[in-house]
């Protein structure tokens, strides 16, 4: 019951859908004016990048904005990681999404890592 007063009971969403999500995000924070509210959501998932639990993500001369999560699988005893972002932050160029079964969010974004640093030239071009 306390799970789904906040919302937090049932949730589902594909790894698509959060790619949606986070490309109409990562568009509205590059538009933000300086005295926004939702300033601290970009300075959240900034730092989460570039020193939070994000971290595996961190590539050196590409700002990355995004966030881990590890799921659990109801009636199983292992859990599943995500890493959700986008590079480069000012101005996006691709939206990365990465699903780990049986794994965690820092798994996910150490993935994350080896795409972006492969791609990091074509990304600040």
């Amino acid at each position: 019951m306390q799970l789904f007063v906040l919302g937090l009971e049932g949730i589902s969403i594909t790894p698509m859908q959060l790619a949606v999500a986070y490309r109409k995000l990562a568009n509205e924070l590059t538009s933000l004016p300086p005295d926004s509210p939702m300033q601290a959501v970009a300075r959240g998932l900034d730092d989460s990048v570039a020193y939070g639990m994000a971290h595996n993500a961190y590539v050196d001369g590409l700002p990355i904005a995004g966030k881990t999560g590890t799921a659990s699988d109801p009636g199983r005893p292992w859990t599943h990681g995500w890493f959700a972002g986008f590079a480069p932050v000012r101005s996006p160029r691709e939206i990365m999404v990465v699903y780990l079964s049986r794994g965690n969010g820092a798994d996910a974004a150490r993935l994350a890592h080896k795409f972006f640093t492969e791609y990091k030239g074509a990304l600040l071009r």
